[in-house]
């Protein structure tokens, strides 16, 4: 399994079958713009894996928790597809890369076909990082576990 290495520091597994995502294929994926991002995907088993970043300045970074840029994201995604059956559980504590990371589950059904998803966060010094991974509901169950697996291969360097 090949290893990637995100904004020179978090290093991740890519798993066969996986290709990595260029820029404007990004920007089309999540509808913004954005410098600090990196993102996979397998088209077969339906399954994106991205990584946005965003390194702050040490007082910016001690008052955004992971856990309150987790609660903002789901806030987020929940008035983002509010009108496409958003669900959650609401947020879970758990670890990615050595660090408390916080995350939630979510699904909603855009104009194609449903979708179960996951958001991590956590946080290296002033660097907070965003892991999104999103697959097919009826790919969910058998495609989770790859998943796991990319999360567990977490390093920082």
């Amino acid at each position: 399994m090949e290893k990637v290495v995100i904004n020179n520091r978090l290093e991740l597994a890519r798993p066969e079958g996986f290709r990595v995502m260029d820029h404007e294929e990004l920007k089309q994926a999540y509808g913004i713009d954005y410098d600090c991002m990196w993102g996979m995907r397998d088209e077969e088993r339906h399954i994106i894996l991205s990584v946005f970043w965003k390194v702050s300045n040490k007082l910016i970074s001690k008052l955004g928790t992971a856990k309150l840029v987790a609660e903002q994201s789901e806030k987020s995604m929940r008035r983002r597809y509010r009108k496409a059956g958003y669900y959650s559980d609401g947020l879970f504590e758990s670890e990615v890369a050595g660090n408390k990371a916080w995350g939630y589950d979510y699904g909603y059904v855009p104009d194609g076909p449903a979708q179960k998803c996951e958001t991590m966060v956590f946080k290296d010094g002033t660097c907070c990082y965003t892991i999104l991974y999103h697959t097919r509901d009826k790919c969910a169950q058998a495609n989770r576990a790859i998943y796991e697996e990319i999360l567990a291969s977490a390093t920082l360097r």
